[in-house]
């Protein structure tokens, strides 16, 4: 009786768990965002926004995830591991991973300076 007890236990705390991370995600998502970021861009390079969202899309969806929320959506660590359900310690080894993984794909067009011309360009979209 005791062992079927823990179980329904840990169910319900399981199912708990979920729905509070559910929450926290839509909250987070619905949350008001800082207007001025001063990222503005008036002719955005339309081919680097092409290069960085094709190199996106072959990273797997962690570390996809976790480059967008925290590059593109500003948000900090441990806002974004709220929003995965993940630790903070592997959004910061998969945010690096991406990035090194981001850098080597867009290497031969100078992924440094057209990676950041293109994240700005998609967070403003195109507008000023």
């Amino acid at each position: 009786m005791a062992y079927a007890r823990g179980v329904v236990a840990n169910l319900a705390r399981t199912r708990i768990r979920g729905a509070v991370r559910e929450r926290r995600r839509i909250a987070l998502f619905w949350a008001p965002r800082g207007g001025g970021d001063g990222y503005a861009v008036e002719d955005p390079d339309v081919s680097a926004v092409v290069d960085v969202q094709g190199a996106l899309r072959r990273l797997p969806f962690r570390k996809r995830a976790c480059v967008v929320l925290r590059h593109a959506f500003d948000l900090s660590e441990r806002d974004t591991s709220l929003v995965l359900g993940i630790s903070v310690g592997t959004v910061k080894s998969q945010t690096s991973r991406a990035m090194a993984e981001l850098h080597r794909l867009l290497e031969p067009e100078g992924p440094a300076v057209r990676f950041q011309v293109a994240v700005a360009a998609q967070r403003t979209g195109g507008r000023r």
